[in-house]
């Protein structure tokens, strides 16, 4: 359906549109979560089953869960109620800021599919983020390494198996990117453990979808950058981004930091 309706008829991809009219179509099957991150958020709570499949596929087991914890809806109204209730647990008990970050209610009334946002103060927030080659894949690998737990010394092995162009040297930092810079892993009695975002990470059909929040809300400049490509869209190069990024700090004495901002926000879609 996307394929038959974008760029044609729409520039955006309209998946939000898509499941309001799957949710209309088969309201027993269907909630009104609108986004992967919510999805899988929910489904991870309720302990539902994953089915094969995106994000779009987890609905049905979503409504499954719900049937067996309050039974099934007897009319179109009630099946509508149970639809709403997933969005409602959401609301309640998923969407959680980060530690010490504002969150940024979206001002609509109406479900949509804009990823939960909240922002750090700009002092704690990361100055820049390196971008190197294949890192959704990286961290995506980091990550599911440490789900039992991982040493420093053994998770450094695993970086430098992954990505053959980082040292011994260079690969702390992606240890450094994926837990303070993206609040991915956390230390926990001496070994690496997943967060909750991490496994989100793990569990997502499409893994950058779980890094724009977090991008945006944690690494400074981001928002910026999505300001600047705002007010010109399509008309903005990386090297003037870059260069504009680089009169927001004064210490960054080179457009690097910018350019590695620009390169994120390239990774993971968010429209530059």
């Amino acid at each position: 359906m996307l394929t038959w309706v974008r760029p044609r008829y729409a520039k955006r991809r309209p998946k939000a549109r898509l499941v309001r009219l799957l949710a209309a179509m088969f309201p027993y099957d269907m909630t009104c979560l609108m986004d992967a991150g919510r999805v899988f958020g929910v489904q991870r709570a309720l302990g539902a089953l994953r089915l094969p499949g995106g994000y779009v596929a987890q609905h049905a087991g979503l409504r499954e869960r719900v049937r067996e914890a309050v039974g099934t809806a007897e009319t179109i109204e009630e099946a509508v109620d149970q639809s709403i209730f997933c969005w409602f647990l959401w609301q309640t008990k998923v969407e959680r800021a980060d530690d010490g970050a504002v969150a940024l209610p979206s001002p609509l009334r109406e479900a949509n599919d804009l990823p939960a946002l909240s922002l750090l103060p700009a002092n704690a927030q990361r100055r820049a983020l390196a971008a190197v080659k294949d890192n959704v894949s990286l961290l995506v690998a980091m990550v599911r390494e440490a789900e039992q737990g991982i040493a420093r010394e053994d998770l450094i092995d695993v970086i430098l198996a992954e990505a053959s162009q980082l040292n011994a040297s260079s690969a702390p930092n992606m240890i450094s990117q994926a837990m303070g810079g993206l609040g991915l892993i956390r230390l926990e009695g001496g070994s690496y453990r997943p967060t909750e975002r991490g496994q989100e990470l793990l569990i997502a059909s499409d893994p950058v979808q779980v890094l724009q929040a977090p991008l945006v809300g944690r690494v400074f400049g981001m928002g910026h950058l999505l300001l600047m490509v705002g007010r010109k869209p399509g008309a903005l190069r990386h090297s003037e981004a870059a260069k504009h990024l680089q009169d927001l700090v004064p210490t960054w004495k080179t457009t690097l930091p910018g350019s590695h901002i620009v390169s994120w926000a390239r990774l993971v879609s968010l429209g530059v």
